[in-house]
Order: structure tokens, then C-alpha cells, then sequence
């Protein structure tokens, strides 16, 4: 549904936020929303929403583009649900951006899944990612789930690493465990 496609995007954009707090991080915005960070991989650094009118797009994405070469960063564009106007991402692929995936989401209402069984719940432990050794744990099953080259995986779990267990965070992780 649209609440969950939208409960999605914050997600996605809170994620976001997080990176931009590493050193040497920053977000702007409001219109359009993005965020650099130090890290080289194209998902730390990014546009996150842009709401254009049909007239301005071309100037606004030729303005947002030139940022990030300037800055010799690399980048993605996320157009989500509250991306305007609804063909945006043709507007990027006439300026030269190229469309690399459709990203999926996942939602459910957790009330709407069967009851386990004694057993199952006694098998199932979940704990939070709170330090660097149970981080470790988590981002090796993170990087076998997503092709991920061994370089970028290092950036990526340098990144993630300090944005999950920085101070004050509300990024969190869990890790689940079936009988240890």
C-alpha cells in the first residue's frame, strides 16, 4: 500500500541521514533532499527526494549533478513515492543518469503472520547489533545477501560500522540466530 511504500522511503531516507553524520558528512535540502559523506560508494553520497515542477527540472538536475562532480563524488538518485513529477527518472536518463536497479521493500503486519510454535520461538534469538564483533557477524550475512565486490564491501562496511554504533544513533541493527 502506499503507507507502507511511504514507510519504506523515510526508512531509506533515515539510513541516509546517518551516513551524512560520519566526518565530513553533510545533508541539504529541503528541496531537493540529498547528503554526501567521505565514502567513494555510489549509495553514501545521493539525491534522496525532489519534488520539481515539468519547467525546472532540467536546470535543478543539471545544478544537482554538477555538486557531486565537482566534488568528485559518485552518486545515486532514489526516486521514490514522493518523487515529482511521476516520470522523473526519464528526466535523469535525458540528462545522462543511467537507471542501475529498481530497489524492492518489504513490509508486513506483523499481527497478520501465523503464531509460531513453542519450538520455533525456542530455537529463534534476536539480538541487537551493539558492538563491533556482532557487527562483523551481521554485515558478512549483509554482504553475502547483495552482490557487493570485496573493495566495496570493505568502504561499505567501514561506513555502515561507524554510522550503527556511533553515539546517539537510531540506526539499528539485529542479527537472528536459530539454535546459536
Amino acid at each position: 500500500s502506499a503507507t507502507y511504500a511511504a514507510m519504506i522511503e523515510a526508512n531509506l531516507i533515515d539510513k541516509a541521514r546517518h551516513i551524512a553524520r560520519l566526518p565530513g558528512g553533510a545533508v541539504y535540502g529541503p528541496n531537493p533532499l540529498w547528503f554526501t559523506s567521505e565514502s567513494q560508494l555510489p549509495h553514501c553520497n545521493g539525491v534522496l527526494q525532489a519534488v520539481f515542477a515539468p519547467q525546472e527540472i532540467e536546470e535543478q538536475v543539471k545544478q544537482i549533478v554538477a555538486q557531486f562532480k565537482n566534488a568528485g563524488k559518485v552518486f545515486n538518485w532514489w526516486v521514490g513515492p514522493s518523487s515529482e513529477p511521476g516520470d522523473l527518472g526519464s528526466y535523469l536518463q535525458k540528462c545522462g543518469l543511467v537507471h542501475d536497479r529498481d530497489m524492492l521493500g518489504m513490509a508486513i503486519e506483523l499481527r497478520k503472520l501465523p503464531a509460531p510454535t513453542i519450538q520455533e520461538l525456542a530455537a529463534l534469538q534476536f539480538e541487537s547489533v551493539e558492538d563491533a564483533e556482532t557487527f562483523a557477524e551481521w554485515f558478512a550475512v549483509l554482504a553475502q545477501s547483495f552482490p557487493i565486490t570485496p573493495e566495496n564491501a570493505a568502504l561499505l562496511q567501514q561506513s555502515m560500522h561507524a554510522a550503527s554504533l556511533a553515539p546517539g544513533t537510531l540506526w539499528k541493527h539485529y542479527i537472528g540466530r536459530v539454535n546459536g
